[in-house]
């Protein structure tokens, strides 16, 4: 379809730079070609994270991979080579889910105490984080038991218990995210044990003693497909019915009122009707104006996104206000499709690379060297950690001898004598006599990127001029130089 090919070069352009991503949305321009483009732009997220929830809550139980409505599923296993449920999987922690309706009222999540990194982000129907629990980088309590009362913004009514953690969403939809750090396969009965002491409920039940069983889901096959494909292969007719249906519960915010009394002339808002005639008279006509639409979003959204980058030379990530959009509307419609659910800058930085610190691209079975200096490690909060993982060009781990996906602040690593560190980015493991061969990242002979996560970063430190590792391309490796040396001596 025309439409999955645009948004297909679109993630080809978005994922070396983010894997996990506005020109102001409010055009000058009043005709109805820009109008339409602002329309389809301003509700994409939201149409997009309905559809998410409707095939991960297409099942009649909870599973690893997907749960009824109103009910979490938790990730059991980490991520290896093979694995490709998702693009760049992390392999720091295990995924909590689940998918939030609210219009019977509001919910309680108990997040455990825990011994470790345990956050949970709460996402509303347009992709805002409007509270994150359990991460000292969210502003959330570390380690401690967390009660948060989950409910509607404009739920007036409901006295919200002493003590909860109040989380307020713009609308009836919304979305919980949780991670939890696991060190390693060892570790994963420690992470489950945290899992299981996780609840959702209604308020309700919580407050009759916190007993409750949750009703059975439904599975309706038709709703077994990838979300992406889904939305990008609507008519213009289906996109802009569910968007102004979704709406109706999930309204626009206050701050959105000069985009809205904009999109009501084409029949774009709560409960309106969109009459596909302002694309054309004919449905040829419409057809041809809507692929037009979608080129002119493709350039639209990728340029005015670059404004967002943040560059740490050779890294680059998306910045802030990420995953708190306000009217930033591009640039919210550039993360629904390449990075859906973001961490908001102040809880996860995800930094990419594919060129090394002299500009050159990172070469397939190349051998480099990641080099932080004494002290220059990436700066976190008390409960954060950080890691690199390579992946590659199909944005997958790459399979090797020792299972070793990624380097991070639990791996045991040999530091230089002046306190710096070298990692070793190469097909090859080092000698066994090499001092520095547990700082060994294996690649394959194809092409691949970095990702640097930094989770509760140290906002403060990065801010007042940390310098991120450079990247150096080792244009001799030691089998090169060794058969160099041969050579001669013939």
């Amino acid at each position: 379809m025309p439409q999955m090919k645009f948004f297909s070069r679109l993630l080809l352009f978005l994922l070396p730079l983010f894997t996990l991503v506005g020109c102001n949305s409010s055009s000058s321009s009043s005709s109805s070609a820009d109008t339409i483009s602002d329309a389809y732009i301003f509700s994409l997220p939201l149409v997009m994270v309905a559809a998410t929830m409707q095939n991960a809550t297409n099942t009649v139980e909870a599973s690893s991979k997907k749960a009824p409505l109103n009910q979490l599923h938790h990730a059991t296993t980490l991520a290896k080579a093979g694995f490709q449920g998702v693009v760049s999987p992390n392999v720091d922690t295990l995924y909590s889910q689940a998918f939030i309706d609210l219009k019977d009222g509001p919910l309680v999540f108990v997040k455990p105490e825990s011994d470790r990194y345990c956050s949970m982000q709460f996402m509303d129907g347009w992709t805002n984080s409007v509270g994150i629990a359990g991460s000292e980088g969210g502003g959330g309590d570390t380690y401690a038991e967390q009660v948060c009362i989950l409910i509607n913004e404009d739920d007036h009514y409901t006295v919200v218990p002493p003590g909860m953690m109040e989380i307020r969403f713009s609308g009836n939809l919304g979305w919980i995210i949780g991670r939890t750090l696991c060190k390693d396969e060892d570790d994963l009965v420690n992470v489950w044990n945290i899992q299981d002491q996780m609840q959702l409920l209604p308020l309700s039940a919580y407050l009759d003693g916190g007993s409750y069983v949750p009703p059975a889901g439904t599975y309706d096959p038709e709703y077994d497909y990838v979300p992406v494909e889904r939305v990008t292969n609507m008519s213009p007719v289906e996109f802009f019915e569910e968007a102004n249906r979704l709406m109706q519960e999930n309204s626009p915010v206050a701050a959105d009122q000069p985009m809205m009394d904009k999109l009501y002339s084409i029949g774009v808002g709560p409960g309106l009707t969109f009459d596909p005639v302002v694309l054309g008279k004919n449905a040829d006509a419409i057809d041809k104006a809507w692929k037009e639409m979608l080129k002119r979003v493709e350039e639209r959204i990728k340029e005015s996104s670059r404004k967002f980058f943040v560059y740490w030379d050779p890294w680059e990530f998306l910045g802030e206000p990420i995953s708190e959009f306000g009217t930033e509307y591009d640039y919210r419609a550039m993360v629904a499709l390449a990075g859906l659910g973001a961490n908001p800058v102040s809880a996860a930085i995800y930094a990419s690379a594919n060129k090394d610190s002299d500009g050159s691209p990172l070469k397939a079975g190349g051998y480099y060297k990641i080099h932080f200096e004494s002290g220059a490690l990436p700066p976190t909060l008390e409960d954060g950690f950080w890691s690199i993982t390579v992946y590659g060009d199909d944005n997958f781990l790459i399979s090797n001898s020792i299972d070793r996906y990624s380097i991070n602040d639990r791996t045991p690593l040999t530091y230089n004598e002046d306190g710096s560190l070298d990692l070793f980015i190469q097909p090859e493991p080092l000698k066994d006599d090499d001092p520095l061969k547990a700082n060994w990242l294996p690649i394959g002979d194809d092409g691949f990127h970095l990702l640097l996560r930094i989770y509760c970063p140290d906002m403060e430190t990065i801010d007042a001029g940390w310098q991120a590792p450079r990247i150096a391309h080792i244009y001799l490796t030691r089998k090169r130089i060794s058969r160099m040396t041969a050579t001669k001596r013939l």
